[in-house]
């Protein structure tokens, strides 16, 4: 896959949210989509153009934005990205938190059935 048009946002305002992101990008072009995780000073974010990618990177770098200095780059392939939509079968040792649920078995499914989790580009920032 090519991560020509992804680009990596960090130095963010804690207050910042999906929709400012989004507003912020647009201005540039098309965007394909943004990623905010909860209680991150970072974000990914897609544009449909490679052409206004690379000017957000030019124009964006450095500029205040909600109190912060941006820092804007190309996004590169790595663990955080893969870690974002991640298979989970109900036979993992290790317990997890996923919704106040240790088990990690969506309620009303019965054990054994593997799942898979997506976070959503909105998940908990957007307000």
């Amino acid at each position: 896959m090519d991560f020509e048009s992804h680009l990596y946002l960090g130095n963010l305002n804690s207050t910042v949210t999906h929709t400012d992101l989004k507003e912020l990008l647009s201005q540039f072009g098309e965007v394909h989509g943004v990623f905010l995780p909860p209680e991150t000073n970072w974000a990914l974010a897609r544009m449909l153009n490679e052409d206004d990618a690379q000017r957000i990177m030019k124009e964006l770098h450095g500029q205040n934005f909600q109190g912060r200095k941006l820092i804007v780059r190309k996004a590169q392939k790595g663990r955080s990205r893969k870690s974002l939509v991640k298979p989970i079968s109900s036979t993992e040792t290790k317990p997890s938190i996923h919704n106040g649920n240790p088990h990690n078995t969506p309620a009303g499914s019965s054990k054994g059935q593997p799942r898979v989790v997506y976070i959503s580009q909105q998940h908990g920032r957007n307000r």
